[in-house]
This record gives structure tokens, sequence and C-alpha cells, in this order.
């Protein structure tokens, strides 16, 4: 089982996870070392144009969803170091949002849960 938990760059982390960025951009204030991140995937980040477009818009989140689920379906491949780190312990996906249930830190730890029960299916 697969243990996957975002949060907010920002928040104090208790025990030994591995943290990975998953924003497009780097969060204003830490350094890398600070925030004792193990990678940063920008490249799964939903795109400037989808996040410029939702701006966490509640009327907007259900077509957010979708579009942003789109998206992460077309860049699956570059998930497998998350998925493989999180076979070994357990993983924080950090975002920068201030919103918590409203960014695609939630769809993208969707698709990682979802994708790698169908890679655990196939062997």
């Amino acid at each position: 089982m697969l243990h996957t938990d975002p949060k907010r760059i920002y928040e104090k982390e208790a025990g030994k996870k591995f943290r990975v960025l998953v924003d497009g951009l780097w969060p204003r204030g830490p350094s890398k070392h600070d925030m004792k991140i193990g990678i940063w995937k920008r490249e799964i980040a939903a795109s400037d144009r989808l996040r410029e477009w939702y701006f966490h818009k509640l009327e907007k989140r259900e077509k957010f969803r979708e579009t942003c689920w789109n998206e992460l379906e077309s860049k699956r491949k570059r998930f497998q170091a998350i998925i493989q780190q999180a076979r070994r312990k357990n993983i924080t996906l950090l975002y920068s949002a201030k919103d918590r249930e409203r960014n695609n830190t939630n769809v993208l730890r969707d698709s990682i849960l979802q994708l790698a029960n169908r890679t655990q299916l196939k062997t």
C-alpha cells in the first residue's frame, strides 16, 4: 500500500518521509536545503495555463480536476520515481498553494495511487 501525504511546503513535518515538491514554480522563501526536499518534480505539475485559468475558483473545480487528470495521464511515465519511493517509504507531496483542498496536488496524489495500483496489478 502506498502512502502519499499532500502537505503545504511551509508546514513543519514530523518523522522521516521522502519529500517531493510537485509545483511548477519554486515557492517563495525556502531553500531546497532548508526544506529537506528529496526531489523536485516540476514536470508533473499542472500547466501554467490550467493553473491560471482555475485560480482556485470553486465553480471551476470539477472541470479543473478533469483537465488536470487528462494532463497527468499524458505524463504518467514521469511518476515512476515517486511511485518507487512511495513503495519503500511514506512520501509527502509538497505544494505552496494556500488552499489545501483545491489544488493540483490532490489530483496528482489520486493519479499516483491509481497508476501504482494499475502497475501492481500487471506484475
